[in-house]
């Protein structure tokens, strides 16, 4: 198997998602949790998506453009509309926003809608936890069909996607 150095792969893919169209700063953010899932060992979300992503972008499937944005918002609970970006940019800028609300009233429930897959699901809790604020997330991401909150039917005829972290436990302790 051929090898790259990390930091290869991401000056790569932020000039690769740049020439597509993506900002500079959604380029960085696509390209680190690309190569940051390969190098957690999740390759089937790592930079071999690279090369589908950028014919996504040509087919229509992402608007490089597209910037995630709050559509509904009480204190502790927020609707993100992706606005058809790539995932991992809705995911980060609703993680961040459910972040926020967390450190600041206790709990946060924020849901995304209209963005595509968010990539390795384990990133966000990371995110939460380095910020020594616990999660726990479900899904199905970025679908029509995504929703805020659990209940019975959902849990048993969904295929729900998971992450959970405890403050403190980042991803240099764990």
């Amino acid at each position: 198997m051929k090898m790259f150095r990390s930091d290869v792969l991401r000056e790569l893919g932020r000039e690769m998602f740049s020439a597509a169209g993506c900002s500079d700063e959604d380029a960085a953010t696509i390209t680190d949790h690309l190569v940051d899932a390969s190098l957690a060992g999740h390759d089937s979300h790592g930079t071999l998506r690279m090369y589908e992503y950028i014919g996504q972008i040509a087919d229509g499937v992402f608007d490089p453009r597209g910037k995630p944005r709050v559509v509904q918002q009480r204190a502790c609970t927020a609707v993100v509309d992706g606005d058809g970006a790539f995932g991992q940019v809705g995911g980060t800028f609703a993680m961040n926003l459910a972040i926020g609300k967390a450190r600041e009233h206790g709990f946060a429930g924020v849901g995304l809608r209209n963005s595509g897959h968010i990539g390795r699901v384990g990133a966000y809790p990371l995110m939460a936890a380095d910020q020594e604020i616990g999660v726990c997330q479900r899904g199905p991401f970025g679908t029509p069909d995504s929703t805020l909150w659990w209940d019975r039917w959902q849990v048993k005829h969904q295929s729900d996607c998971h992450g959970r972290t405890t403050p403190g436990c980042g991803a240099d302790s764990c």
